[in-house]
């Protein structure tokens, strides 16, 4: 996985050297398995890696707003971006409207989180499941130490992580 993705985000040492592994990957499709799993429908991502995705926006604003609304019910639209993070703001602006029954995922779980606070006022409206990355920061610890640690890898670790760690997680607005 890590020569596909280009990407280490876990080193153990071994006898016969270094093993670098790519745990993200994991982890996505394990919070994705949980939080949309009736896949098999539309994918609209804003962001993330250099992978063959082509998005019709460049910057926030009204271009996206019209991707997004323009997709299939029950997509999944997801903010890798970094906006509400990195740096404040969204990659949608404040008017965008979701597809009826979106499952909505900002990948950050922490900072301004514009584009969950836009997805959390039109939750109700258009019967959205909204998500930020708390999941997917608590699933990236649990894969990310199985590999280190070289222990079984298995899904159930990330809830227990969740769990101990409960106390840490920032409350959504």
């Amino acid at each position: 996985m890590a020569e596909l993705t280009g990407e280490i985000n876990a080193i153990r040492c071994e006898n016969s050297g270094l093993l670098g592994c790519a745990r993200d990957p994991v982890s996505v499709g394990r919070v994705v398995d949980d939080i949309w799993p009736d896949s098999g429908g539309e994918v609209v991502c804003r962001g993330g890696t250099d992978l063959p995705v082509r998005l019709e926006a460049e910057g926030p604003g009204t271009s996206w707003d019209a991707r997004v609304a323009a997709a299939a019910p029950g997509a999944l639209i997801v903010n890798a971006t970094g906006l509400g993070k990195d740096r404040r703001g969204s990659p949608v602006s404040e008017h965008s409207r979701f597809p009826r029954a979106a499952v909505v995922w900002e990948l950050n779980y922490r900072g301004d989180l514009g584009f969950l606070s836009v997805a959390e006022r039109r939750e109700e409206a258009d019967r959205l499941s909204v998500h930020d990355g708390w999941q997917l920061f608590c699933h990236g610890w649990a894969a990310a130490l199985t590999s280190i640690l070289g222990l079984v890898d298995e899904p159930q670790l990330a809830d227990q992580f969740a769990e101990a760690i409960a106390d840490l997680a920032p409350t959504r607005h």
